[in-house]
């Protein structure tokens, strides 16, 4: 029989991907030479290159190709196999072929009584067979050979897993037929087969499957995610991976992000935002509260609710307006000074009381409060500001801005006095109401103010 035609063929590994650094679970689509990737089994199936189709054949002149798994060999044609060439599932012991069975062997020793060589007289007076092997004396076989007994003879076999070599019976390597998926190791008469870590062999003894760590108590303090051939720890949103690669430590979110408006308080696995006393969380952003519509103002029935930033204030009802003046009865929070009084004459005609709520204003220029007054007239003075903090400028030839230029800490209230120039006139009247005529004040006399308006300021103590 012709000799055994080997294909040095690199060793077949199955390649696993390195496990990746993002949230989502890593698909393994690369196999090793000799193997290509199955999406119905999700696993790296052999390549039968015997049967495909090329410019040229994998075995040449003579020779056959037989396929095994990662590879294949040139056999002649003349060879006996163990299996089919393109069986699914090969012996688990392949061995190349061998000159046996040999022919009987009979003994040289001459025929005892009328029995053939091989034979002995039996009891009954006939002939039985001579047991070769089994006698006390030595065995007819060399050493490393079993004998086995035949009718008429014996027969020298070589053991299961030894080869014929010359007149002796050799270790057969079976490694180097390459039957396992991994890795593989030679013993005398035999051989096994085993698999790189993270994997475990398979009944046919010679595949190995994926091992699922995560199912069989992979030391992961959270999380645990299997993958081909290991598997890798993860943690729950809100904590971060340790250098181990299996604890899990708090992130403080409050310390890596800035998205707390007010302020950020930390705690396993997330974190919140509070706001002041008077707001309320809306997310990450603060909503001031208005005790006034919730009904949580707590003001007495004549008085009236004024919501302001982080608060709230009681005002009367109506504003107290000292004498002379009197409340004017269509217009809340202001006063008029009756006509003809004397007492009236130096003082301004109109009294307005107003209020305004705003937070901190840490970007200046800020427009507050918009003035009318008379057309053509002087600009309205502005008294009781604190120095460099507000201005009036002027919008058009009869109205102005108040504006604040400079940041105010809150929380702070503040009354401003702004006078509307006269002379009073029906065009110039701060109110819908016409204004009555007043008399002309004496020769050399400054005219009074058509009005005073009392400018209250609720600056709270946050910018929101």
């Amino acid at each position: 029989m012709g000799p055994w035609c080997f294909l040095p063929l690199p060793l077949l590994l199955l390649a696993a991907a390195a496990p990746p650094d993002l949230e989502e679970p890593e698909e393994y689509t690369e196999c090793s030479d000799g193997y290509e990737w199955d999406p119905e089994t999700e696993h790296c199936k052999d390549v039968d290159e015997c049967a495909a189709a090329g410019p040229l054949p994998a075995c040449r002149g003579a020779l056959r190709c037989l396929n095994h798994f990662g590879g294949y060999l040139c056999l002649p044609r003349s060879a006996a196999l163990l299996s089919p060439a393109h069986s699914p599932a090969p012996a688990p012991r392949p061995r190349p072929p061998r000159r046996w069975p040999r022919p009987l062997r009979r003994l040289t020793r001459p025929p005892a009584g009328n029995c053939p060589p091989g034979y002995e007289p039996a009891p009954n007076g006939g002939c039985q067979d001579v047991d070769e092997c089994g006698g006390s004396g030595p065995s007819p076989c060399r050493p490393s050979q079993d004998c086995v007994n035949a009718r008429g003879g014996f027969r020298c076999h070589c053991p299961p897993g030894y080869r014929l070599i010359r007149t002796e019976c050799v270790d057969e390597d079976e490694c180097r037929f390459r039957w396992c998926q991994h890795g593989c190791a030679n013993s005398p008469g035999a051989f096994s087969c085993r698999c790189h870590a993270g994997f475990r062999l398979q009944p046919d003894g010679r595949s190995c499957g994926d091992v699922d760590e995560c199912s069989m108590g992979a030391r992961c303090s959270q999380l645990c995610l299997n993958t081909f051939g290991s598997f890798r720890c993860r943690c729950r949103p809100g904590f971060r991976l340790l250098p181990d690669g299996r604890s899990c430590d708090d992130v403080d979110e409050c310390s890596v992000l800035s998205v707390c408006r007010h302020r950020c308080v930390n705690s396993p696995g997330s974190f919140s935002c509070t706001c002041p006393p008077g707001y309320g969380a809306d997310g990450p952003h603060c909503r001031d509260r208005d005790e006034c519509a919730e009904g949580t103002h707590g003001c007495s029935g004549t008085q009236r609710c004024l919501n302001t930033h982080g608060g709230h204030r009681c005002e009367p009802r109506d504003p107290p307006c000292p004498a002379p003046y009197q409340p004017h009865p269509r217009r809340n929070g202001t006063c008029v000074c009756p006509a003809g009084a004397p007492c009236c004459r130096p003082l301004p005609r109109w009294l307005l009381f107003r209020s305004v709520s705003l937070p901190h204003v840490p970007d200046v220029p800020r427009g507050l409060f918009q003035l009318r007054h008379p057309k053509g007239g002087p600009p309205p003075a502005l008294r009781g500001a604190p120095p460099g903090a507000f201005r009036l400028r002027e919008l058009s030839n009869q109205s102005s801005l108040l504006e604040l230029i400079r940041p105010l800490p809150g929380p702070l209230d503040l009354v401003l006095e702004i006078e509307l120039p006269g002379p009073p006139t029906e065009e110039a009247t701060p109110t819908e109401d016409a204004t009555p005529t007043e008399e002309a004040p004496p020769t050399g006399e400054a005219p009074p103010p058509l009005a005073l308006l009392k400018l209250t300021l609720y600056i709270g103590e946050h910018p929101f």
